[in-house]
């Protein structure tokens, strides 16, 4: 029997963000709501992370940055420099101490039209943590056995009885596609880009997920536009063969989050 292996899953850091995952170098002042969030967060999200030990695979599922913010003219960024995004999104790799990792890119308005950051940030990973990195748009990593297929986008829904849909028809789609030889047949299947987490599928055939973000309550255009849950956290996995493998979800809880109403 293969030797147990453990897999990291995160996505949608949107790091650079006044709610996105921010290590305590570039964390805002306590004074301000914005900065106690970054710490709440980040305190989450270390203390996870820690909590699994070796990590075989890290699964990076696209927009680690946030961008320039081009749509609100940067009022949400701590910074619109690049490079110290970048920066950011590598620190938060370096506390897992992945051996691997494999990332997907993310939406361009947020890594880049023309400059993809995520590339940069992949090569970054790989001189300065000196680990192995694979980055594309659509990736499938075999795991003892196990087939990740990995992308960062997928359709959500307005209904919350509509968002298990869209894995179940990521999970037929790889069926054609893999039927005329153009893709391997997934096992498991991870999308992000919703910032929520479901899950479904079948114990025989497929798990099909999206996974939860690493970007907070607070941005203007979830505030404005959106109604549904936002699910703050990670995922992993511990795979020891074809078909045998458990996994988990670690959500921060509502109850740490501070209540959205206004006192009169």
């Amino acid at each position: 029997m293969a030797k147990r292996k453990r897999v990291l899953a995160i996505g949608d850091l949107h790091c650079g963000h006044h709610f996105g995952l921010t290590p305590p170098e570039y964390q805002e002042s306590q004074k301000l709501p914005r900065g106690r969030m970054q710490r709440l967060y980040w305190k989450f999200y270390e203390t996870e992370v820690k909590r699994l030990g070796a990590i075989d695979l890290l699964v990076l599922n696209g927009d680690a940055v946030d961008g320039k913010g081009k749509h609100t003219s940067a009022r949400e960024q701590i910074t619109t420099d690049m490079f110290e995004q970048v920066g950011m999104a590598i620190e938060c790799v370096r506390i897992a101490r992945p051996k691997q990792v494999v990332m997907t890119f993310g939406t361009p308005y947020h890594t880049g039209d023309s400059d993809r950051w995520e590339a940069i940030l992949a090569e970054m990973l790989r001189t300065e943590l000196g680990i192995p990195v694979k980055i594309g748009p659509h990736e499938s990593v075999d795991v003892n056995g196990v087939v990740f297929d990995c992308k960062h986008k997928i359709g959500g829904s307005s209904v919350p009885h509509g968002r298990h849909t869209a894995g179940a028809r990521t999970a037929l789609w790889n069926m054609i596609w893999s039927g005329v030889g153009q893709r391997p047949p997934g096992d498991i299947f991870l999308r992000s880009h919703v910032h929520y987490c479901v899950y479904e599928g079948d114990p025989l055939l497929y798990l099909a997920m999206t996974l939860p973000a690493l970007q907070g309550l607070g941005d203007e255009y979830g505030s404005t536009q959106c109604e549904n849950l936002v699910h703050f956290g990670i995922v992993y996995f511990d795979v020891r063969g074809k078909g045998d493998y458990d996994w988990h979800t670690r959500i921060l809880p509502w109850s740490m989050v501070p209540e959205q109403i206004t006192k009169v």
